[in-house]
């Protein structure tokens, strides 16, 4: 059900890395969300920004081939044809008060056919006005890339979470990320809110995770979040058994999932 008035807010999952787990915790946040596992079931729409199409083969468990034959319009209509607006582009999900903007491999072309058009880094930011009322949250799952349907997601959002591995290669891209976030916030009215959290946290590695999250702390202060994900292989067994970590028969990750979405929302507020 709906909750409160106030215009959805919009989440941008992103890290320009890849393989940091975007896909799986922009459904679980969504199931989190949307399930009343938070006392409050929220209405969510999860836009899938990413040509891969993960969370939309995950939300619809369809295929990649399926998902082009059966629904009508996607992100690339939206995105490329001024016409279609988002709700077009809207159907359910498997999930109750989850609904989806689903992708396809085109998407990837998305960048290419919009490159003449006027604002062409705040497209998907009008189009998901027309939504804003419909929904509390709009979570923007983004591909590792930093091409133009990136940059439309970092002007459409309000807050960017970026979920990071404890490598230290992937501090160092976290460097790079910081500055693209910064050159986009010199261009829009309201700095975009950017919380990190670490992903696939190997537990047996304590030390290693302490120094790392020390190091996070010196350099990201509030905007690091202590709660984190950690490498359980429940993640993606739950949903090949078509379940996510929230309604999965070891709770270890729906503990997690919530704790952190917890954090999230006091952050928010």
């Amino acid at each position: 059900m709906r909750h409160g008035k106030r215009k959805a807010i919009k989440i941008a999952v992103y890290n320009n890395k890849g393989g940091v787990g975007k896909s799986t915790f922009t459904v679980n946040l969504a199931h989190a969300l949307s399930s009343g596992a938070l006392g409050t079931q929220y209405k969510v729409c999860v836009v899938d920004n990413d040509g891969q199409s993960n969370a939309s083969m995950i939300l619809t468990r369809k295929t990649e081939d399926e998902i082009s034959e059966t629904i009508e319009n996607t992100i690339f209509d939206m995105m490329v044809d001024e016409d279609t607006t988002a709700k077009d582009c809207i159907i359910s999900s498997v999930l109750d008060n989850v609904d989806v903007i689903c992708s396809t491999d085109d998407h990837s072309d998305t960048p290419d056919a919009i490159a003449s058009y006027v604002d062409n880094t705040r497209i998907m930011k009008e189009k998901l006005a027309s939504i804003e009322n419909d929904f509390d949250f709009i979570i923007i799952d983004c591909a590792p890339t930093r091409d133009r349907n990136i940059y439309n997601a970092l002007f459409a959002a309000d807050i960017v979470l970026s979920p990071l591995e404890t490598q230290i290669f992937s501090q160092i891209g976290l460097r790079n990320l910081l500055g693209q976030i910064a050159k986009v916030n010199k261009k829009r009215d309201t700095a975009l809110l950017h919380y990190v959290f670490l992903s696939k946290v190997d537990n047996r590695q304590k030390s290693h995770n302490i120094e790392v999250k020390n190091h996070l702390k010196e350099l990201l202060g509030d905007d690091f979040l202590d709660n984190y994900i950690s490498m359980l292989s429940l993640y993606s067994k739950s949903f090949e058994e078509e379940k996510t970590a929230i309604n999965y028969s070891d709770d270890k990750g729906k503990i997690e999932i919530i704790n952190l979405t917890k954090t999230i929302l006091n952050k928010i507020n």
